[in-house]
């Protein structure tokens, strides 16, 4: 069975809403509202969309700062964002990609233009997401699978979920905090958990992928 696509409408404009929320429905699309910038902020924070599709200008934050502010966030930065805008003027739309945006669409909105590029963004990261290839790993993640020159390594659940993590943000330095607070959320966790499943990780594929910041934390060795 095909899973549902979540996504989040941010839109200013109520006719608008009304008329994306019928139509996106009626493709089989899961809608949920937000009325403001802060209320997108608030809504991701509790259940992740699969998609956001949001106008500019909406009250509280508007869509440009409130993409700014995903784009910060480890958990919900990789979130696809649309932008629905009446503003057609190319910095507007080139300020949007800049900040982080994945597609801007111009009003007035075509329903099955924009049903099309929901789904094209959520196929095209779905492929990218799925598998993942760094150095002389290739793991996918649907299999639960890893490869190391094209040798099969076991790993256990938290210790492949960490692996991708780390591929999958491969500019960014993690402390211990930061990975309790990702992956064991509200359990009593010790910083040195996290060091036993890093070690256990490069006890299977060597010590040249997850490298050890004195002080700090982790990294991926993006020196590839």
């Amino acid at each position: 069975m095909m899973k549902t696509i979540r996504v989040l409408l941010a839109e200013g404009d109520s006719a608008i809403r009304v008329f994306l929320t019928e139509e996106l429905k009626k493709a089989g699309f899961n809608i949920t509202l937000a009325n403001s910038g802060k209320e997108v902020i608030d809504i991701i924070q509790k259940r992740l969309p699969d998609v956001i599709l949001m106008d500019i200008v909406i009250p509280a934050i508007d869509g440009i700062e409130v993409c700014r502010i995903i784009r910060k966030e480890k958990k919900i930065t990789h979130i696809p964002i649309i932008f629905l805008s009446s503003h057609a003027e190319e910095y507007s739309e080139l300020a949007a990609f800049e900040m982080g945006a994945n597609d801007y669409i111009v009003k007035p909105i075509k329903p099955r233009v924009l049903i099309a590029r929901i789904n094209a963004l959520i196929s095209r990261r779905e492929i990218i997401t799925n598998k993942i290839t760094f150095k002389d790993l290739i793991i996918d993640k649907e299999e639960y699978t890893v490869f190391l020159n094209n040798k099969k390594i076991s790993f256990r659940k938290r210790e492949f979920e960490l692996l991708c993590f780390f591929c999958e943000n491969p500019h960014k330095i993690f402390t211990r905090d930061d990975l309790i607070n990702i992956f064991w959320k509200n359990m009593k966790v010790i910083p040195r958990t996290i060091d036993s499943h890093i070690s256990r990780i490069r006890k299977k594929i060597g010590e040249d992928y997850i490298y050890s910041i004195k002080g700090v934390g982790y990294r991926l060795a993006n020196d590839q």
